[in-house]
């Protein structure tokens, strides 16, 4: 994609501005079998929602998740980024870090209210939430975990 080509926010359908080229990680491009992996970078001109021009197919998801946090996409991610190791791998089970999953949630917390998003929710919706220990604390109601799940027959 040419930095002139015009993209539309993938929330509110609004012009967005170019920021920047940018490269897949390598190892998401090993687990899906590619060569590099290339996606812009861009900036709502509305909302300032960032986001990247790629988008992952269901196939491509499938491939990266199947395995996630576990034999081959942990396999893979260590030999191109040898630094995450077993500690950065269970970093936010509940199990083994709940002091980390407080602090992120925090983060989420403290990042709406600087955006002035200070009320309470009659329910969320969290897509790729792990294991669904990342809700924020002012959702109230029905919580829903969007998690990609391979094929279990």
């Amino acid at each position: 994609m040419r930095n002139s080509d015009q993209m539309y926010c993938p929330l509110c359908n609004y012009p967005a501005d170019f920021k920047a080229f940018g490269i897949i990680a390598p190892w998401i491009s090993e687990l899906l079998a590619q060569n590099k992996m290339y996606s812009t970078f861009f900036v709502c001109k509305n909302c300032t929602l960032g986001f990247f021009s790629y988008r992952f197919t269901d196939l491509e998801a499938q491939k990266i998740y199947s395995t996630y946090r576990s034999g081959h996409f942990y396999t893979v991610r260590h030999s191109w980024e040898p630094w995450y190791g077993p500690a950065e791998n269970n970093a936010y089970l509940p199990k083994v870090n709940q002091r980390n999953i407080e602090s992120r949630v925090n983060l989420m917390d403290t990042t709406m209210k600087l955006a002035g998003v200070n009320q309470i929710f009659n329910g969320c919706v969290d897509f790729g939430g792990d294991l669904g220990q990342f809700f924020p604390a002012n959702v109230t109601g029905s919580k829903y975990l969007i998690v990609y799940l391979q094929n279990l027959e």
